[in-house]
């Protein structure tokens, strides 16, 4: 992350904006519903390769999200995918180490809960 798009990040988190990020893609959340990543992505194209050993036939294109039932294919390991996804965000707290994979889709899902339980 260059300097500049680093200080725009933390700008908009002190002022209450979080993202649903997922670094070095969206995938990564996919991933995290079969599997914990042991190592750092640097391009989508490892995440895809990792996440094809689960869903074999998955493709980043609109036809294929679109043709696919993903979510009967990923709500059997949600729970899962939001432990290991704060695993990993402790993980990138501990080591302090910018140059890690991860996912905050998951605090999304936290901060909707949280919504429905008003």
């Amino acid at each position: 992350m260059s300097e500049d798009l680093k200080k725009q990040y933390e700008k908009a988190l002190s002022k209450g904006i979080h993202f649903a990020d997922s670094m070095p893609a969206f995938e990564v959340w996919f991933l995290l519903h079969f599997a914990m990543p042991e190592q750092f992505y640097s391009s989508q194209d490892g995440v895809i390769k990792e996440l094809r050993k689960y869903i074999p036939y998955y493709e980043k294109d609109q036809k294929w999200l679109s043709s696919v039932n993903l979510y009967t294919t990923l709500k059997p390991h949600f729970d899962e995918a939001m432990k290991k996804a704060a695993e990993l965000d402790k993980k990138k707290e501990d080591t302090g180490n910018e140059n890690t994979t991860i996912s905050h889709v998951y605090k999304l899902f936290e901060e909707l809960w949280k919504e429905t339980k008003k």
